[in-house]
């Protein structure tokens, strides 16, 4: 069964017990805050920060354990870390190629996989991950207040997979 976008509210009352799965899917396929939230809130939300910094080779600034933000540098790191570690990452991998149903990064990108994470908080939109194109890249592009900004990663991206396959 296909979900709806942002599905979490609609499926599930406060106080349900969600699946950790379910949680995982939405936050990762359809960028759902509600299922991110819970999940942050269940592991505590300085430690789910101070959990996450493990993948980043990077010292963050104090800004990343006290907001819903992420660097450039984090994401970078992230992306590379699950570049490297696939064979650990599979079902992971998969869902992140599952997402943004062919928005962002993959809106131009459709004859390769584009395993990708997008996202949108306070007037900030970004995405960033793997496309597997036979000379596969990591790609992030974040912005905060620009007019049209799903169209602007979608250009970015597809002129960058032209000029890599060059």
């Amino acid at each position: 069964m296909k979900q709806e976008l942002g599905s979490t509210a609609a499926k599930y009352s406060v106080g349900d017990e969600v699946p950790l799965e379910f949680l995982i899917e939405q936050s990762i396929i359809y960028s759902d805050n509600t299922a991110v939230n819970i999940l942050i809130k269940n592991i505590g939300p300085k430690e789910y920060r101070y959990e996450m910094q493990k993948y980043c080779e990077e010292e963050l600034p104090e800004e990343f354990f006290e907001d819903n933000v992420t660097t450039a540098t984090y994401s970078y790191n992230v992306v590379k870390y699950l570049y490297e570690h696939q064979e650990q990452y599979q079902d992971l991998i998969e869902l992140a190629k599952k997402s943004s149903n062919g928005g962002y990064l993959k809106k131009y990108i459709t004859q390769y996989d584009v395993a990708h994470k997008y996202g949108s908080y306070d007037g900030n939109i970004h995405d960033y991950g793997i496309v597997y194109a036979p000379k596969p890249y990591l790609i992030g592009v974040f912005t905060k207040g620009v007019t049209n900004a799903e169209e602007l990663i979608a250009n970015i991206n597809s002129k960058i997979l032209t000029k890599s396959q060059e």
